[in-house]
């Protein structure tokens, strides 16, 4: 593989070592090791369809999808969650009819077996459903409709218990489907079908029974709550809704009851069954619609409200999607792939240039596949 110059790329082996009052704020789907595509690549799980198709970023209409994952060497079965990890260059999707979680090679096609496979007893995996990578802290997440969340090692295979989970009646999480990993605020998000719905927001260190920082519940909150996304660049969380089918957008550290800031339903979007939501480096939102015979991946402008047509859609014979779920994008919004702050700790020297956060998240829209560290104290910007 070649390399691009150091100038635009850092390993997080490189970002842990880095010394000083610093910690490693944002690295979402992550850093890459190899040059960035023009055009990124948008994964797909097809839950009935026992695959994983990868379409194009411009993917519409009729397109086939570049490559497929599917075969019985694959292992899958029920696939609902997929997560990429670009350091890595590795594909994790949940199988809710294993029970299991299997990790394949990013550009794995075809009747590829995994790399490894992570099941059996001891897991505690029940009905794996969503799942989040944290390639920081070398661990990933899991959702479990029949349990609640585990945390496992990044790597982990095989027969083995969960390094902990998120589990029992004072988290509030029951029949849980998807989960988000927001690196720079350190807090996991979990839609939650049961116990009124909603989305329950932790710590990313929880474990046990433990507390949500934030309960986002209420008449006006999704009582269906499927994928979610949070847009770091407009402070916003996106949550997708199965039925009525909708995507609602709220302020990030929406609490309670709070409504929405917009809605995007409607017969005019096409949505059906809404399962999975990314936000691109482009600024467009990717939507999965579930219903069979009128699965799609449907695309709209980031901010999109009401009744609003899509700017474009995949979906009919050749394209593959089969009941698609959760969907994930090599190049993500908000610095969420190809892109890493270093933010000062709180109180520590430094702390004066944390506001300038919210400017490198917009930049690292058009920074596709660099990076951009915050200078060390004492140091001036460039000599780090």
């Amino acid at each position: 593989m070649v390399h691009p110059p150091d100038d635009s790329r850092t390993t997080h082996a490189h970002l842990k070592r880095r010394t000083g009052p610093w910690r490693l704020g944002l690295v979402a789907v992550l850093l890459t090791l190899s040059p960035r595509p023009a055009v990124a690549d948008i994964y797909v799980a097809n839950f009935s369809g026992n695959s994983v198709t990868v379409y194009a970023q411009t993917a519409e209409g009729a397109a086939a999808p570049l490559r497929t994952i599917s075969g019985p060497a694959t292992s899958l079965s029920g696939p609902s969650g997929v997560a990429l990890d670009l350091e890595n260059e590795e594909l994790f999707v949940t199988n809710q009819g294993g029970p299991s979680v299997t990790v394949y090679t990013l550009l794995a096609t075809g009747n590829s077996p995994p790399l490894r496979t992570l099941s059996g007893a001891s897991t505690g995996l029940v009905q794996p459903v969503g799942i989040a990578v944290d390639p920081v802290n070398d661990e990933i997440f899991i959702a479990d409709a029949g349990a609640g969340v585990w945390v496992f090692a990044r790597t982990a295979a095989g027969n083995v218990a969960p390094l902990r989970s998120i589990a029992g009646s004072s988290t509030g999480l029951s029949f849980p489907r998807m989960v988000f990993l927001d690196l720079v605020n350190d807090e996991l998000y979990v839609s939650n079908v049961a116990t009124g719905g909603g989305v329950r927001v932790f710590s990313r260190a929880a474990t046990g029974d433990a507390l949500p920082i934030r309960s986002l519940v209420g008449a006006a909150i999704p009582a269906r709550p499927r994928g979610l996304f949070v847009d770091l660049t407009r402070d916003e969380l996106i949550v997708a809704d199965e039925e009525p089918a909708a995507v609602h957008v709220f302020p990030r550290t929406a609490d309670g009851g709070a409504a929405p800031l917009r809605t995007l339903s409607g017969p005019s979007t096409g949505l059906d069954s809404t399962w999975g939501v990314v936000l691109d480096d482009l600024g467009e939102l990717f939507v999965t619609s579930a219903s069979f015979p009128n699965s799609s991946v449907t695309v709209y402008a980031g901010t999109a409200a009401g009744d609003v047509a899509p700017l474009r859609s995949v979906s009919g014979g050749g394209t593959g999607l089969f009941a698609p779920r959760g969907l994930a994008a090599t190049e993500a919004a908000g610095g969420a792939s190809g892109f890493a702050i270093l933010v000062p700790e709180p109180g520590g020297a430094g702390a004066g240039v944390a506001s300038a956060l919210a400017l490198a998240l917009a930049a690292a829209r058009s920074r596709r596949g660099r990076r951009a560290i915050l200078p060390e104290p004492g140091i001036p910007a460039g000599h780090g």
